[in-house]
């Protein structure tokens, strides 16, 4: 079929445009992701985890919710991905910090332009911080760290989108970071960025194609007679 388009666009003294619109047709889109954040997604070596993938890293380090929305139009929008990751850093809950439910707003308005945009946001938890860097900055950071968790997971049920919740995966039983996956508290280990990906990959596809892992059956009832 793409042969014969083009041997009309020939015939037809349209040959380059007829060919260049059958190549476009014959390639899917590339599915360019933008991973928006601070500075542990700064520091992700994007190509090394995700290799072959066009994912376009835009963390920029020490920023809170209002910058990093400052920003959103050139490093989100402007790039036309298909998905953007949306992570907050643990900084947004620390006592200098705007409060919970502006950090809340900031966040909110990001989505709303992603989705305004025609991209689709992928919602992220806040990794997880040491006990010791917890409490260096404030009583009330952890406390900040879980509300603002428990809000994404919310969010993301209501507007029916993927949440990649990096603070479960990182946790250890108290809430704090597992230490295997940190660096100094704050930052992530090289283990800490294969479990991200493992965990941050599906729901990055699910968002791009729709696929979600089927659900479990449940066991099947026994028959055993009781004694």
């Amino acid at each position: 079929m793409i042969r014969r388009l083009i041997a009309i666009g020939y015939a037809l003294g349209l040959a380059g445009p007829v060919a260049f619109l059958c190549r476009c047709s014959a390639n899917p889109p590339e599915e360019r992701v933008v991973f928006f954040g601070a500075s542990i997604t700064e520091d992700w070596p994007l190509k090394g985890y995700f290799p072959g993938r066009p994912y376009l890293n835009r963390g920029q380090g020490g920023e809170l919710a209002f910058q990093m929305l400052a920003r959103f139009q050139r490093d989100v929008v402007d790039l036309k991905p298909r998905a953007v990751v949306l992570k907050l850093c643990a900084i947004n809950f620390g006592p200098t910090a705007p409060t919970l439910g502006v950090t809340k707003a900031e966040y909110r308005e990001m989505i709303e332009r992603a989705q305004a945009a025609g991209i689709k946001p992928v919602l992220a938890t806040v990794v997880p911080v040491s006990q010791a860097w917890a409490d260096r900055k404030g009583p009330n950071v952890q406390a900040g760290i879980l509300a603002f968790g428990g809000w994404v997971k919310d969010e993301g049920r209501k507007r029916r989108l993927e949440v990649a919740d990096y603070h479960t995966a990182l946790a250890d039983a108290e809430g704090f970071v597992n230490p295997r996956y940190s660096t100094d508290g704050l930052h992530v280990s090289p283990a800490g960025y294969a479990l991200m990906t493992k965990v941050v990959g599906p729901a990055i596809d699910t968002t791009l194609h729709g696929r979600r892992p089927p659900p479990k059956a449940p066991p099947a009832p026994s028959h055993r007679r009781r004694p």
